[in-house]
């Protein structure tokens, strides 16, 4: 069967061991930037059906699912802009051969931007390069990476989930708040996931643990956000079969000294005493 590909030239940088004379045993490595051609496939939206759409403030996007992996719209917030698809297809391209190449050449792969080079190129000798080696495995990670969908470029991505996250001493001191993440925070227990479809037992967990910590404040927006549905971060699934995790067992308990401190300003009547309880929990993992 054949696969259609979007074609586009980038640089790539590799790496060159030579010989700046024959005369010369010295090996030497030096940088080179070099024009290839790369590859991203592309299918129709009909192949790709969409799997999950993700409301979020400044992070709405469509999850598509295509051969057993979900592709995302990219999030384009902050600092993160580009005016078309290909200028993010080229970052990752520098992106990996900026990695590659300080393994290939770590004392010398900036070096060509700052001095002249102190030989007659047509004189020296190659003995190896990387080029070849870069193209490949430059090409194979935006082939596990990238799809274009009817003109439009995804990034494969994982399934999003609720994240439960608490902030500060409690009391309206930090707060609490919900958000979706698509992976896991070591420091956070598994008590604080929820797959996508379970958007009622999140949000019931975020104003649970909001009403303990004394999060006056986050736990009426919490029912206000339900009440009104604006601000609302809402996972819609669309191919319930597309939902696989199980965070019980696939996330970690937390951070134990995180896990303490919170359960020591849980159970504190306002935020100064709080405050206590997490000092006097720090001081007894001091060694």
């Amino acid at each position: 069967m054949k696969i259609n590909v979007f074609s586009f030239d980038a640089d790539v940088m590799y790496a060159r061991k030579y010989l700046p004379t024959k005369k010369c045993r010295n090996v030497r490595t030096m940088t080179m930037l070099a024009s290839h051609q790369f590859h991203v496939r592309k299918i129709s939206s009909k192949e790709a059906p969409v799997a999950f759409k993700v409301t979020a403030f400044e992070a709405n996007r469509t999850i598509r699912l295509f051969n057993g992996t979900l592709y995302g719209t990219i999030i384009q917030r902050g600092g993160y802009r580009f005016d078309d698809f290909l200028q993010p297809l080229l970052w990752e391209v520098k992106r990996q051969y900026q990695s590659l190449v300080h393994k290939q050449a770590p004392n010398g792969d900036m070096a060509n931007y700052f001095v002249d080079r102190p030989y007659d190129m047509n004189k020296s000798v190659t003995l190896s390069d990387t080029f070849d080696e870069n193209c490949q495995k430059i090409q194979e990670h935006l082939d596990q990476k990238f799809l274009l969908i009817d003109g439009e470029l995804w990034v494969k991505t994982e399934e999003p989930r609720y994240e439960v996250v608490t902030m500060g001493l409690g009391h309206n001191h930090g707060g609490t708040a919900m958000f979706i993440e698509y992976d896991y925070n070591e420091n956070i227990s598994n008590d604080n996931y929820f797959r996508a479809d379970q958007f009622k037992e999140a949000y019931d967990y975020a104003i649970k643990v909001a009403e303990n910590r004394g999060d006056t404040d986050d736990v009426a927006r919490f029912k206000e956000e339900l009440k009104t549905r604006k601000l609302l971060n809402y996972i819609e699934v669309c191919i319930p079969e597309a939902v696989g995790l199980d965070p019980k067992k696939d996330a970690g308990k937390g951070n134990p000294l995180l896990n303490e401190m919170e359960d020591a300003i849980s159970g504190s009547p306002d935020k100064q005493s709080a405050a206590l309880g997490v000092f006097l929990t720090a001081l007894t993992h001091l060694k």
